[in-house]
């Protein structure tokens, strides 16, 4: 997923020294035969500084590399400060020479089209992101972007890597038992001021790392003294994991998911809590690791303990971590990156269940003391995760958790496979396209949509989603295509004919509401006109007119009142022929008897008016 959210802080930015955006937006990716998010720079940066499979190491003198590259990257961080804007992949391999063999412009490259970090190879990234994986990295701070600046001045000026063939799980633990500024500058040895830079810009706590503002004074020729790292404890006595001694909580963190069984049995035996007892008294870690404790066991006490204790112990000995659990290595604000990856590649979920309804985000947050971390803000996003998960109907579940704690998501429903929808506005185009040709669905919703609109514009959906729910097909359609209005009208999307008119093929179960025959010829025909503009706001007024649904209900109940009452008159009828074969006779004769005056009187006026004419001579 690209950083879309983050384009516009960066293009805000105006520094020579980075990569310059000249368009971006969804486009037609022939390679991949589908849509994607694509962000073009201008092409002129010239080669990389070192290439990403190249000996990291260049042997530059100290004066280069503090004119051609500190001054102006430093200038570059201090505007990304500014604009509280972090880079997040700053290294040899994405630092290019513009052009110019004597480095007399340097372009820092790109850093939006991936989460933050994604490719950043562990060398660059701090201990803590290192050990993370690399989708799940979060967001960093402008601390992270010095570290890695001061790991690529690291490799502009040592001649030999000391990590050079080294796996990323041996080279953050060389970090963690050398420190950082040792792992990464080796056998090498440093004169003048750059000893300095690197000591202050490679520290591993970020709160005691050197800032914009040292580097600015350090640049200035001022002479500044590295601080000094804070006291890591060591335990008096070793111990044993899995084959393995171990003198400090971070390096048991570390490794304690590999051999989880083992682990509960050392818990179990009270092995573990004397070895923090007696070894660790003058720190929180063994107050913390009792919370954990307590925290697993009110939890289920079934399948999957042993994992979860494993998961909370580590965060209660390592707050810096990330959580580990069942394989994942996960900062808190970057399990939505991972949460979107594990959908888009159809990996396992089951994870991401747990880590919210567990507690085991909530748990690794507690143990937090980042002031860089947004505890607040995570906490109330992971306990609207866990509410989200406490019910299965369409709007909830695991994909409103993707949608709330990670905005940059695009719908992940399979049916948008090959197009990039970010928005419900792209999510009915998308289905225009589709239905254009001839591929719309039975149904226009599922899980993902539901949630996706509802993270993104509640109000588009949310006023209609029973009925989107519901069981009766009728029902279901108009509530789709009631929110689709809402949402082409709220947004003034041009027409949408293919989806119109794949909505009317869905019609019949609306059209079997009315009973009026002549009523529904003339919707029909309504209908059809505004299937054609593709006006879906028009179509769903007119289905849903309360005024013509009322006079159609009202009549048809007057007439199923009027054929109520002759079925009755019927049936007393045939009953009064069944049981008495003299039925009629008597009305017969009266009948006859008025007949028969009738016709006397006639003959009677007759007679009467030629007698008065003979007399009378007329």
């Amino acid at each position: 997923m690209p950083r879309v959210r983050k384009i516009a802080q960066y293009e805000s930015v105006i520094n020579p020294n980075q990569a310059t955006v000249v368009k971006h937006g969804v486009a037609y990716w022939p390679p991949a035969a589908k849509d994607a998010y694509i962000i073009a720079y201008v092409d002129n940066l010239g080669k990389p500084i070192i290439g990403a499979h190249e000996k990291q190491a260049l042997h530059l003198k100290e004066e280069i590399v503090k004119e051609k590259f500190l001054k102006p990257l430093t200038n570059l961080l201090q505007d990304y400060r500014d604009k509280d804007f972090v880079h997040g992949s700053i290294r040899p391999s994405n630092m290019f020479d513009g052009g110019s063999s004597s480095y007399d412009r340097v372009v820092l490259g790109d850093c939006l089209t991936t989460p933050s970090s994604y490719n950043q190879p562990v060398e660059f990234e701090t201990i803590e992101r290192g050990m993370t994986d690399p989708v799940a990295r979060g967001l960093g701070t402008q601390a992270d972007d010095i570290y890695s600046l001061g790991a690529s001045v690291a490799a502009m000026v040592r001649s030999h890597d000391p990590v050079a063939g080294m796996k990323s799980e041996e080279i953050v633990k060389l970090k963690m038992q050398s420190g950082s500024f040792s792992a990464l500058t080796g056998r090498d040895r440093f004169t003048g001021t750059i000893l300095d830079f690197l000591r202050g810009t490679l520290h591993d706590d970020p709160e005691q790392r050197w800032g914009i503002e040292e580097i600015l004074a350090w640049l200035d020729g001022r002479r500044l003294n590295p601080k000094k790292t804070g006291k890591k404890y060591k335990a008096n006595r070793p111990l044993t994991f899995n084959g393995e001694q171990y003198f400090y909580t971070s390096d048991l963190a570390m490794d304690i998911d590999k051999n989880p069984g083992e682990m509960r049995k050392l818990v179990e035996d009270g092995d573990f809590e004397n070895w923090l007892t007696r070894s660790f008294e003058k720190n929180k870690t063994p107050q913390r690791v009792v919370e954990a404790l307590d925290l697993t066991r009110e939890g289920s006490q079934g399948k999957g303990l042993e994992d979860r204790m494993v998961c909370n112990l580590s965060a209660a000995m390592d707050v810096d971590a990330p959580i580990r659990y069942l394989g994942r290595r996960m900062m808190g604000d970057g399990i939505g990156s991972a949460l979107a990856e594990a959908f888009a590649q159809r990996k396992e979920l089951v994870i991401f269940h747990d880590i919210f309804n567990l507690g085991i985000a909530m748990n690794w947050l507690r143990n937090q003391e980042r002031s860089t971390l947004d505890i607040s803000g995570l906490m109330s996003k992971f306990d609207s995760c866990r509410s989200f998960l406490r019910q299965d109907k369409m709007g909830f579940g695991l994909e409103r958790c993707l949608y709330h704690i990670n905005p940059e998501a695009r719908c992940m429903s399979e049916r948008f496979d090959n197009y990039y929808v970010s928005s419900p506005e792209s999510l009915l185009m998308a289905y225009e396209d589709l239905c254009s040709r001839n591929k719309a669905p039975a149904n226009f919703m599922d899980r993902h949509i539901v949630a996706f609109i509802m993270a993104r514009d509640a109000k588009m959906i949310e006023p209609f989603i029973a009925e989107i729910r519901s069981d009766e097909p009728h029902r279901v359609i108009m509530g789709q295509l009631k929110s689709f209005a809402t949402i082409q009208r709220n947004s003034q999307l041009g027409a949408l004919p293919h989806i119109a008119s794949a909505f009317n093929n869905m019609f019949g179960a609306l059209y079997k509401r009315f009973h009026d025959e002549d009523l529904k010829a003339k919707i029909k025909k309504s209908i059809d006109r505004y299937v054609q503009s593709g006006d879906l706001a028009k179509i769903a007024e007119i289905f849903n007119n309360q005024d013509v649904i009322q006079k159609d209900l009202k009549a048809f109940r007057q007439a199923m009142k009027e054929y109520r009452e002759l079925s009755k008159e019927l049936s007393r009828l045939e009953s009064r022929l069944i049981e008495n074969s003299g039925f009629g006779q008597e009305t017969g004769r009266e009948v006859a008897a008025v007949v028969s005056s009738i016709i006397a009187g006639i003959i009677i006026l007759g007679v009467a008016f030629i007698y008065l004419g003979k007399n009378t001579g007329f």
